[in-house]
């Protein structure tokens, strides 16, 4: 299984950090792009502190993509979350698996050998009729 997450946090990065520039320039509300990081980061986070909030219709429309938007980064970071963990647990199960597959396989040719040589004529010479 894989997993995309480091690609799924850049994008979530790169939205939240591009979200905050483009707001802090249309937006009278949001003076800094640091304040617009910071608006940004509390709306795709759904934590809403409400401190900095768009005023202007251009900067609410911008928020409403935003919000959005981040319902499918996060569920897709979510998913990514999932994967990553999964596919640790199942490499350490196959492997496990290979390792008893191995040692099935070395008793199952000890006895092949095992009948081989009880079967061949230098193992029948011995038994007594």
């Amino acid at each position: 299984m894989q997993h995309h997450l480091g690609n799924s946090l850049i994008i979530m990065f790169v939205v939240v950090v591009v979200a905050g520039i483009v707001i802090a320039y249309i937006d009278p509300g949001i003076k800094t792009p640091w304040e617009g990081i910071w608006w940004a980061l509390a709306t795709v986070t759904t934590v809403g502190y409400g401190d900095v909030v768009p005023v202007s219709e251009q900067g609410r429309i911008v928020g409403i993509i935003l919000l959005l938007l981040s319902v499918v980064l996060l569920s897709l970071v979510t998913a990514n979350i999932s994967a990553f963990l999964v596919s640790r647990g199942a490499v350490k199960g196959e492997s496990e698996v290979h390792e008893r597959l191995k040692k099935m396989e070395k008793r199952l040719e000890h006895i092949e050998q095992m009948l081989k040589e009880s079967r061949s004529p230098q193992g029948s010479s011995n038994r007594k009729p």
